[in-house]
């Protein structure tokens, strides 16, 4: 019995010793990595993935991996560029190193990546007339922060009027524009003639304003001011006749601020009540869809005057725009009366508007309305075209402007454009065709002009507006520019 126990005792001692023996702590079976990502030149954490060994899988980083102990791995940088524009340069301080990290016990490991920073920038110098640069047209590559300087060479009898730094009037009117390259930009001069002509004054309407605030008014009527714009138009709507019988109430509110800020600016007020060549064969024409409305329209013009009474306006137009048609002898007698009883109910000169293709001077209408003016109007829209030269445009549009003109100023009148425009589907187009008018009607001798039109605010809409937002295009600048 004592030999069977002692027996037992030895082997449950070689058991234990046995087992001592083969067990190991897990710290000795396996190792750990630790993986993360960090951009140098950002001082900032980046994303990136790994693969490990030949296995496909993505696995991002930050990351632990736990391998047997002895054993070697791969850790494979999958993500060389991110979406971000950072760039992998190297596993921990081996900067330039294999994308590939071998790892054969434990310890922390960081992939490093640089901010991939443009080593070019690209200046494009865009086309331009009535003048050159002294570089090239066409892309220019200039490393990162170079200070460029583009001088502008204009043509005979022209000047540099300013410059278009991605798209964006700037630099005035310096001859030399300086760009620091700090991202890629187009550049382009835009050059203007030196020839003076007879002064012409150049200005535009404003319309559809009741949404302005009284702060937006001022905005605008401050930029009219600093460019010496001396007068503006501002439309009253009076195409709803056939519904009310006086401009309506917040309309001749706005007006009244528009005329006082104005006035404090030294800016005059021209009022157009501003029918359409719709509006006449709708209502006045002697076949008239909605009747005859011929007194009602009389009794708006009569409540129109009245409601500034006592506000400085310096001229009233009337109506715009009568139907391109011959107008029969009662047709002709109803404008007459319009222009009559606004002259009977204010001292400040009267006028009609009329389109430049059927007027007085054209025979549609009677010459008897422009001898009843004070001043004659006429409105002109010269082509759809993208770029032009009034100057260049078929002898009989010319010609039908020029008899206006020399009938005003033989009558001892004022000839007035109270219409002309471009679209601003292309700004510098906007921009071209406005400068071209103008210069062309001050050439000719034409006393006033009026761009068509401004509305800075809900103006997107209106095809032919010379602002964005509140922001003045191009083509508002050469109401003075081009003078």
């Amino acid at each position: 019995m004592n030999k069977i126990l002692i027996a037992l005792a030895i082997i449950a001692i070689l058991m234990v010793s046995a087992t001592i023996y083969f067990y190991k702590p897990t710290e000795e079976n396996f190792y750990t990595i630790s993986l993360s990502s960090w951009c140098d030149t950002e001082n900032k954490t980046v994303s990136a993935n790994i693969q490990i060994d030949s296995n496909t899988t993505n696995q991002a980083l930050p990351c632990s991996i736990t391998f047997n102990a002895s054993s070697i791995h791969i850790i494979h940088m999958k993500t060389l560029t991110d979406s971000l524009g950072h760039q992998f340069i190297g596993w921990d301080s081996e900067v330039g190193s294999n994308i590939d990290l071998q790892v054969t016990s434990s310890g922390s490991h960081v992939a490093h990546f640089s901010a991939l920073i443009p080593t070019s920038r690209k200046l494009t110098i865009m086309t331009t007339t009535n003048g050159h640069y002294n570089i090239s047209i066409g892309i220019h590559p200039y490393s990162e922060n170079t200070v460029v300087h583009v001088l502008a060479i204009p043509d005979s009898e022209y000047k540099i009027d300013y410059w278009l730094l991605d798209g964006i009037n700037s630099f005035s009117s310096q001859t030399v524009a300086t760009v620091t390259m700090n991202k890629d930009y187009t550049l382009q001069a835009i050059f203007k003639s030196t020839i003076v002509y007879e002064s012409t004054i150049a200005s535009t309407e404003l319309i559809d304003f009741t949404s302005m605030t009284d702060s937006q008014v001022s905005t605008f009527l401050s930029y009219c001011h600093n460019q010496g714009i001396p007068e503006i138009t501002v439309r009253l709507r009076a195409m709803d006749i056939g519904s009310v019988t006086a401009p309506p109430a917040n309309e001749v509110a706005k007006v009244k601020t528009i005329i006082t800020t104005a006035t404090s600016l030294g800016i005059a007020i021209n009022l157009d009540m501003h029918t359409w060549y719709t509006t006449w064969d709708y209502y006045f024409d002697d076949s008239a869809t909605q009747g005859l409305l011929r007194t009602k329209y009389i009794n708006y013009v009569k409540s129109a005057i009245n409601a500034f009474n006592g506000y400085s306006v310096k001229t009233w137009m009337v109506m715009n725009e009568p139907q391109a048609q011959t107008a029969s002898t009662s047709e002709n007698n109803f404008i007459l009366d319009v222009i009559n009883t606004a002259k009977s109910m204010t001292s400040q000169p009267v006028s009609v508007r009329f389109m430049g293709s059927a007027s007085p001077t054209t025979g549609h209408y009677s010459t008897a309305i422009d001898t009843a003016c004070d001043f004659i109007c006429r409105n002109m829209y010269w082509t759809s075209g993208s770029y032009y030269d009034p100057r260049n445009y078929n002898s009989v549009a010319e010609n039908t402007m020029l008899n206006a003109l020399n009938s005003a100023h033989t009558a001892g009148k004022e000839c007035w454009i109270t219409e002309f425009g471009g679209t601003k589907s292309n700004l510098e187009s906007q921009r071209s065709k406005v400068e071209a008018t103008i210069v062309w009607f001050n050439e000719k001798g034409f006393d006033r002009v009026f761009c068509w039109v401004c509305q800075p605010v809900g103006g997107s809409g209106e095809n032919y507006n010379i602002f964005t937002g509140m922001t003045p295009n191009p083509a508002f600048y050469e109401l003075v520019n081009s003078v």
